[in-house]
């Protein structure tokens, strides 16, 4: 019998909880910044170190997405 067989789906998985009880507004996007600050520092590094203008285009746009989340975080 295949390992995949007896693995649960990502339909049946639970998520786990970064928090011990419920998490404040406030927590949450205080964590989620902060996963977004981390993510635009490596894209930084990855701009930096691309030649291909086409690589470089697309992580321009996504860091354009992070920007956009990174200020409607802030206006909550």
């Amino acid at each position: 019998m295949s390992p995949l067989a007896s693995m649960p789906s990502a339909a049946g998985r639970t998520p786990s909880n970064p928090w011990h009880g419920t998490a404040s507004n406030e927590e949450v996007r205080r964590i989620v910044g902060a996963h977004l600050d981390r993510l635009e520092r490596h894209l930084a590094s990855a701009l930096a170190e691309q030649q291909d203008d086409q690589v470089r285009a697309a992580l321009t746009e996504v860091k354009r997405g992070i920007l956009a989340y990174e200020r409607t975080l802030s206006e909550l």
